[in-house]
């Protein structure tokens, strides 16, 4: 026996899914996050690493708790923005990409090229962070494609990263300065094109950690 439509009460509700990837794009969507930094979930905690202007680190407090699927906002690894001599050298650096062949962790003449700009670019940034008095740690974070298992991914993504902390320590720059990380394929650099967001993820990027030295702050309250 069918059933009479006449019966039946429709009542639609809007929906908003929490499945991670979509959530991510909402936050990136909602939050616009400034190039230095990366969003990642850690179940329902939106975290958030990097360095951005002090302004976005109030603004993404006070917006991220209210997406849907977001209990709570993670903000401890956002470091605040740099002295005016420094900003503009790290964010040189942060937008820099050592980009890979498929499924390779091998250096090529361009990937050895963008290092050596990179580390060209860290040198100065040194010693403007010295003139600051600021602490300054460079993390190296690699990426993979989609292409394969994502446990085959971080072990490739991580392998890039290291490669290029080994090249970057080869042309003068303090190991102790430098720490690699691998994301895989889960928090892939944006594009619109899959080609394109395949060839920016085959790749290793940079990210400035810096603050305020200890010793620094000590000498003031001492003064």
């Amino acid at each position: 026996r069918g059933v009479d439509t006449n019966d039946v009460v429709a009542h639609w509700e809007p929906y908003v899914s929490t499945e991670p990837a979509l959530l991510l794009a909402r936050a990136r969507h909602v939050l616009a996050p400034p190039g230095g930094i990366t969003l990642s979930l850690k179940g329902d905690t939106l975290v958030a690493s990097g360095r951005a202007p002090a302004f976005w680190i109030i603004r993404a407090d006070g917006l991220a708790p209210a997406l849907a699927g977001v209990g709570a906002v993670d903000l401890s690894h956002v470091t605040p923005g740099l002295p005016a001599s420094m900003e503009p050298i790290a964010a040189e650096i942060e937008s820099q990409r050592t980009l890979f062949a498929g499924g390779s962790d091998a250096l090529d003449q361009r990937a050895v090229n963008s290092i050596a700009t990179v580390a060209a670019k860290l040198r100065e940034l040194v010693k403007a962070a010295d003139a600051n008095r600021y602490d300054l740690t460079i993390q190296v974070v690699g990426r993979a494609d989609p292409t394969g298992t994502e446990k085959d991914n971080l072990a490739l993504s991580r392998r890039r990263a290291a490669v290029v902390r080994d090249r970057l320590v080869s042309l003068g720059i303090n190991a102790s300065r430098l720490s690699i990380d691998a994301s895989g394929s889960g928090d892939p650099i944006p594009a619109d094109a899959p080609a394109e967001r395949a060839r920016l993820n085959r790749s290793a990027s940079f990210t400035i950690r810096a603050q305020p030295s200890l010793n620094a702050n000590v000498a003031e309250r001492q003064r």
